[in-house]
């Protein structure tokens, strides 16, 4: 009897422990990354997240968070994984990593009839008002290079408009969401001008500090894997070939 009574309080720790590294995946509406279309979760992100989910044998619902609130509970939670993020050196210590993912410009763009012309970084701090997508990295990164002229918005539609009403001279973006705000918002593409091309990142799946080196392994060789067998290059073709 005494063994039995033993037993349960290991077999309940281990299954304690177990629920403690149970991941928490989230994800942005950010097309062609990731979307909901007909209320299904789509794009080159959640296609290769799945991907890896099926190929460890792992049945995690991905969860839908605004931008800023996700990268927050990145930050400060343990096993929480988010993408599709933005590897950067400022980032580079405070996450782990998987991927990449998919790669992007990052881009200046104004309202094409105001005709702004950029060719520097310094250029660009001389302009009235930037608007930014808040707390994402170019946001960041422009913070970093000393810019004071920046509007944050919780929405990058909110900054599309104000761009529109002349209320900012750029917004800054990327080529393939910039294609995106302007097909949800329904506005011709030619309306705007890229003025100007900051960087061009790659995009990761980034796990919190917190997260065992274990998992994280688990699923790097899954993406290994799928990238050795070319589904990732597949994946990426699908999805960027109408987005460019």
């Amino acid at each position: 009897m005494k063994k039995i009574l033993y037993i349960f309080p290991i077999l309940l720790l281990l299954q304690l422990s177990v629920q403690a590294q149970k991941l928490t995946i989230l994800t942005e509406i950010s097309p062609p990354g990731n979307f909901t279309e007909n209320g299904q979760l789509k794009g080159i992100g959640v296609e290769i997240v799945n991907g890896i989910l099926k190929r460890i044998h792992e049945d995690i619902q991905i969860k839908i968070r605004p931008w800023a609130r996700a990268y927050k509970e990145l930050k400060n939670k343990p096993n929480v994984a988010l993408f599709s993020t933005t590897r950067t050196a400022s980032r580079e210590n405070l996450f782990k990593w998987v991927g990449p993912l998919f790669e992007v410009q990052w881009i200046f763009v104004s309202k094409k009839a105001n005709n702004i012309k950029i060719t520097s970084l310094e250029d660009a701090k001389k302009v009235k008002k930037i608007g930014v997508y808040r707390d994402d990295a170019r946001d960041q990164f422009l913070r970093e290079q000393g810019f004071t002229n920046l509007h944050t918005s919780v929405k990058p539609e909110h900054y599309v408009k104000m761009l529109l009403a002349n209320k900012l001279d750029l917004i800054s973006t990327t080529n393939i969401g910039l294609k995106s705000l302007c097909d949800r918002l329904e506005i011709p593409l030619n309306e705007f001008s890229v003025v100007y091309i900051m960087k061009t990142y790659q995009l990761y799946i980034a796990f919190s500090r917190q997260t065992s080196d274990e998992i994280v392994q688990k699923w790097d060789k899954a993406y290994q894997e799928l990238k050795k067998e070319g589904v990732i290059k597949k994946v990426n073709e699908k999805w960027l070939g109408s987005w460019q």
